[in-house]
Formats: structure tokens, C-alpha cells, sequence
């Protein structure tokens, strides 16, 4: 069994994204590329209730948030951060330099869908 099989009963919970009818314009990618930097710095810059800042020199996680381009007590750093760190360990699960510790085919649609 690999690890893979574990998360297909998730996929009937998981909404499927379709396949696009054309290739999108390259002003389209421009706009959506802008749009995404905006609302990232926006969310860069929204501090947390109840976080208190802290000097640099005790703050432990400073590295991770320079890593991450975060602020300390921010909504990006509340809500980007795992999912970040998550797609980065399994992409180096399922290089094909390593262990492999994903058993993963790239060209078999259905292993492209679970991973």
C-alpha cells in the first residue's frame, strides 16, 4: 500500500478545478499575477488581535518569517506559512533525487490527482 492510497477516500470532499476550454491571455496571467501581489501584501500588513510585537532579540522565529517574507503577528504568517511548508516537504518527498519517501508517478494521471 502506498501513501498515496491513504488520502483517495478525501477526494470525493476535495472540488475539482476543470481544465480551462482556451489558454489564457497573457494580459489575463499580467492582471491575476498583480492581483495576487496586492492581496499578498495586504495580508502582510493586517496584524493579528492580540499579538504583541516583541524585540528582535526575542524573537526565535524571525528566520522562518525572513524565509517566508512574513511579519510577526500577521495574517500571512497565521495562514501561509503550513501550507507552504507542507507543498515544499512533499515535493522533496517525491523528487526523484533522495529517498523517494512518496512513491509517486508523474506521468500516471491518477497519481498526479492524489499527490
Amino acid at each position: 500500500m502506498r501513501l498515496l492510497d491513504v488520502v483517495r477516500p478525501a477526494l470525493n470532499f476535495l472540488p475539482e478545478v476543470e481544465s480551462p476550454l482556451k489558454r489564457p491571455e497573457f494580459n489575463d496571467k499580467i492582471l491575476w499575477t498583480a492581483w495576487s501581489v496586492f492581496i499578498y501584501l495586504v495580508i502582510a500588513n493586517i496584524p493579528l488581535f492580540g499579538i504583541q510585537r516583541v524585540p528582535k532579540s526575542l524573537d526565535d522565529n524571525e528566520w522562518i518569517r525572513t524565509i517566508m517574507g512574513a511579519n510577526r503577528g500577521t495574517i500571512l504568517e497565521l495562514g501561509m506559512t503550513p501550507i507552504i511548508t507542507a507543498g515544499i516537504i512533499l515535493q522533496f518527498m517525491a523528487s526523484q533525487s533522495g529517498d523517494r519517501g512518496v512513491s509517486i508517478e508523474m506521468h500516471c494521471k491518477e497519481d498526479r490527482e492524489l499527490f
